[in-house]
């Protein structure tokens, strides 16, 4: 009888081996995410590498890979992580138009930002840095920036899904805002604005304007990030539910102690 309780309630082997196969491409959409977003324009800012280059021998295999564990996931089941991409995706640049619009408001009104960091953006990928800007350098650069939104809704997605299961965008919004708020803190303490002369002798815009501003923008995005994530993927759970169900299914395929 106790055998045929433990063979009924036992995850099944198909399952275990599927769910240690999801997490495995859970950490590979992550390491995608990651490599194909933002992280590259801080990396070149380091004056070791350029960005078109970086974009292009990183960033662009890096957004296949993604491209490909998109197209995969449905193949393979992997319920979770297809639509943690696609929700992540969507509302990363959704969000980001509520980060532009503070950006915006601060760099034309305010006078807080140094520049128009996508227009600098699509600068250093046209390979313009001597002739400026121009439709098709700003047309790049704005993508990118909106690229790297989605990136950055992708790695939240599959994070955190719909956690916490309670009603109301609160929750959403809070969590979320607290992510836009650690974005902020990435970027102003990255390599990058101290390129940008920010604080600098000559520098128009003070520290304290530009750290305002950036940590606004992103704060906003975060908490529209969060709230369509919760809205919409309440049935994604975090990843740490995964992690835990692949351990205890490890855990479960121990012999049992018969001394």
């Amino acid at each position: 009888m106790t055998q045929n309780v433990l063979t009924t309630t036992a995850p099944s082997g198909r399952t275990r081996v599927r769910s240690g196969l999801e997490l495995v491409a859970t950490g590979v959409v992550l390491a995608a995410a990651g490599a194909s977003g933002a992280a590259l324009l801080a990396v070149s800012a380091t004056g070791r590498w350029e960005f078109q280059t970086l974009v292009l021998h990183i960033g662009v295999p890096a957004a296949g890979v993604l491209a490909l564990m998109l197209i995969t996931a449905p193949l393979l089941r992997f319920r979770r992580l297809g639509h943690a991409i696609i929700l992540g995706g969507v509302a990363g640049i959704i969000a980001t138009l509520g980060l532009e619009v503070v950006r915006i408001i601060g760099f034309r009104v305010f006078h807080s930002m140094p520049g128009d960091l996508p227009t600098l953006m699509g600068v250093k990928l046209a390979g313009r840095i001597m002739l400026g800007p121009n439709t098709m350098s700003t047309t790049i650069g704005y993508l990118d920036h909106f690229w790297n939104g989605a990136m950055f809704g992708v790695v939240f997605a599959v994070l955190i899904g719909g956690f916490p299961a309670v009603r109301g965008a609160w929750a959403g919004a809070v969590i979320g805002a607290a992510y836009g708020l650690a974005l902020g803190f990435g970027f102003v303490a990255g390599p990058l604005p101290r390129t940008l002369g920010i604080g600098g002798v000559f520098s128009s815009v003070t520290v304290a304007e530009f750290h305002i501003t950036v940590y606004a923008a992103h704060a906003v995005f975060g908490a529209m990030l969060g709230v369509l994530v919760h809205r919409f993927g309440a049935r994604i759970p975090p990843l740490w539910i995964l992690v835990r169900s692949v351990l205890r299914a490890r855990s479960d395929r121990r012999p049992p102690d018969i001394t």
